[in-house]
């Protein structure tokens, strides 16, 4: 058949701006002489009602929901999917910039990532001896709803993360051991994290002071922190 025989959905129109918004799938071409009554647009399987009777028009573009995760196999291989992987920041991330901000603003200075420490913490406040960690909740297992595992090459992903929690505890265990305070904020919890952080630095600097504002020769009483 000709093209007589093809539907192309229209864009959908802006309704405050009076403008076809035209995403990149909503001139999806679907061949109407399909023998299915299935989407021919690539990696898309529903059946949809867009278009006039009889056609077959792409699901996306009616505005219905495309889920990606569950509908679309991967084609990277093997070697491209790691590359995709390596590339995601182990550093100076949202959620990093966000405690480094928070603790910046309440007066504290801090150095990143100091080499000389175990596990090279993201904050560390040497005044104080706290090292501060700001974890994902998947790469780091917190064990919230974040955490769940692939189910795709599980052998990969259980030794990459279980030794990434081993990790995780052999540098806190070090930093213990050099008299350090160790903290960690959680993706999943990022402000409260943070206020607590931030309330173990206030003790400290009010320890400190009362420390070096004593001026009656009696030691004041310091409750240690837990």
């Amino acid at each position: 058949m000709g093209q007589a025989d093809q539907y192309i959905a229209p864009p959908r129109l802006d309704a405050q701006v009076g403008k076809p918004s035209a995403p990149a799938y909503a001139q999806a071409t679907v061949d109407v002489s399909a023998p299915t009554g299935m989407c021919q647009d690539s990696g898309c399987h529903e059946r949809s009602t867009a278009g006039p009777p009889g056609s077959r028009a792409c699901c996306r573009s009616s505005g219905k929901a495309f889920d990606k995760r569950t509908r679309m196999a991967d084609t990277l291989s093997p070697e491209e999917r790691s590359r995709l992987m390596a590339r995601i920041r182990s550093r100076d991330t949202k959620p990093e910039m966000y405690v480094r901000k928070a603790v910046w603003r309440a007066g504290f200075r801090y150095r990143l990532h100091s080499r000389t420490l175990p596990g090279k913490p993201d904050l560390a406040l040497a005044q104080y001896k706290v090292a501060v960690f700001v974890h994902g909740c998947f790469w780091h297992q917190h064990g919230c709803a974040k955490t769940s595992r692939p189910s795709s090459n599980r052998e990969f992903w259980d030794r990459k993360l279980d030794s990434n929690v081993a990790r995780d505890e052999r540098n806190r265990a070090a930093l213990q051991a050099l008299g350090w305070t160790v903290l960690t904020v959680w993706e999943c919890g990022l402000e409260e994290g943070t206020a607590d952080v931030l309330g173990v630095l206030r003790r400290l600097r009010a320890m400190r002071a009362l420390e070096n504002d004593r001026s009656d020769g009696c030691p004041e009483t310091i409750t240690a922190i837990p």
